[in-house]
């Protein structure tokens, strides 16, 4: 998971790259409001011009932040209705726990206090390796595909999950599966798992040696 979270915003209208950063800047610090409790769920947001105006920036900028906020799932833009926080109460969830090399002692994800756990796949896309992923070993230009997920609890976004995968790695399909590889599923599909016991990667053949995560109180 990557958390991108800029400081500085305003200026005058940005272009170009300028533009991300800013977009990204504005969607960290509504963000930053939401888990502080000043936007609570239902709050209705400023409309898109009035968000431009406040922080000085393209209509575009500010759209592009509400797009970011809906992605994660923290708020829902509708025509005619604006923009409205969909970010409930927060949401205990255990994250599954295993001791190696017995996997089948692993605990998938749940909530803790009995509540419906949902996930679903939001974006399946193929594209060109921007030059920040060369810090990633991800050579820029390179094509990889990019997977985001949500788990929900009773409804209300729990986790975000984004992967990130070289194309040849993505493509590659089980022994004994049919259809199309399971990192290349489209969204709405139904999730594959792989048999009880035998880590995703594995089932993969990703060869794995070493899994890095970040966990964020934010929501």
């Amino acid at each position: 998971m990557v958390l991108l979270d800029t400081a500085s915003v305003g200026g005058g209208p940005p272009t170009g790259e300028e533009d991300t950063v800013n977009s990204n800047a504005i969607a960290a610090e509504i963000r930053r409001g939401i888990a502080a409790g000043q936007y609570r769920y239902g709050t209705r947001l400023p409309s898109v011009r009035d968000l431009a105006d406040r922080y000085e920036v393209s209509q575009q900028t500010a759209a592009a932040a509400y797009a970011v906020l809906a992605a994660l799932g923290l708020v829902r833009t509708e025509r005619g209705s604006g923009t409205t926080v969909t970010a409930g109460r927060a949401a205990d969830a255990h994250l599954g726990s295993f001791s190696p090399p017995d996997l089948t002692s692993g605990a998938p994800w749940k909530p803790a206090e009995g509540g419906e756990a949902t996930e679903e796949t939001t974006l399946v896309r193929q594209l060109a390796a921007p030059k920040a992923m060369e810090a990633w070993g991800i050579a820029e230009g390179s094509q990889i595909v990019e997977r985001t997920r949500i788990r929900s609890v009773d409804g209300t976004p729990a986790q975000h999950k984004m992967t990130v995968l070289p194309y040849s790695v993505a493509s590659r399909v089980p022994e004994g599966h049919e259809g199309a590889p399971p990192m290349l599923a489209p969204v709405g599909a139904a999730p594959l798992k792989p048999p009880h016991g035998v880590r995703m990667a594995d089932w993969l053949g990703w060869d794995v040696d070493r899994t890095e995560a970040t966990i964020t109180a934010e929501p």
